[in-house]
């Protein structure tokens, strides 16, 4: 684990170093959930890419596939979603897509729905 400055010293999850250094290059299947002010679900949302970049300040970053080929997904530094993928087909939401043996998920995201 990296010690943070003290100014991560105010509960937020913790930026394992080892694990996003093993995460850069990597594809990912992504799973978020966008919440209202009560918590209650707007909509739900999954993703899949290549991690581009993670860092324990500035966060990290997926390079996103199919339908959202050409954007970025940044999400913030920490590294407690991630584990390493079982083998096997991932759904990614409604759009039919399908992905085979990604080598990581990463679930657990939850932010504020845009229109709550």
């Amino acid at each position: 684990m990296v010690k943070h400055p003290a100014s991560f010293d105010d509960g937020r999850a913790r930026f394992d170093a080892v694990l996003a250094a093993r995460l850069v290059g990597k594809r990912v299947v992504v799973s978020i959930r966008y919440e209202d002010f009560r918590g209650n679900l707007k909509r739900e949302e999954q993703l899949s890419g290549t991690v581009i970049s993670a860092h324990p300040t500035r966060g990290i970053s997926v390079a996103l596939e199919g339908d959202r080929l050409g954007e970025t997904l940044s999400l913030p530094p920490t590294t407690e979603f991630f584990q390493v993928a079982a083998k096997g087909a991932y759904p990614i939401g409604s759009s039919g897509e399908v992905v085979v043996d990604p080598d990581f998920i990463s679930q657990g995201w939850r932010f504020l729905a845009r229109d709550a």
